[in-house]
């Protein structure tokens, strides 16, 4: 079974508009890099984990509200 890549931006410039044209062409993860580099080392975390593991998260972890 062949796994897709996770797509995480990370930009300079989290507008809306530019929000909607990552999603759309396919990221799954978008971060502002001055503000949210807690949650784009919390996403790589999450996307290394096994999968048993992250079910048994608290939910602020889970969810990159950290």
């Amino acid at each position: 079974m062949i796994v897709p890549p996770t797509i995480i931006v990370v930009t300079d410039d989290p507008s809306d508009d530019n929000k909607n044209t990552y999603s759309v062409a396919g990221a799954d993860f978008i971060f502002d890099k001055a503000t949210e580099d807690h949650k784009i080392i919390n996403a790589v975390r999450l996307l290394c984990m096994p999968k048993g593991q992250i079910e048994s998260l608290d939910s602020s972890f889970a969810t990159l509200d950290e």
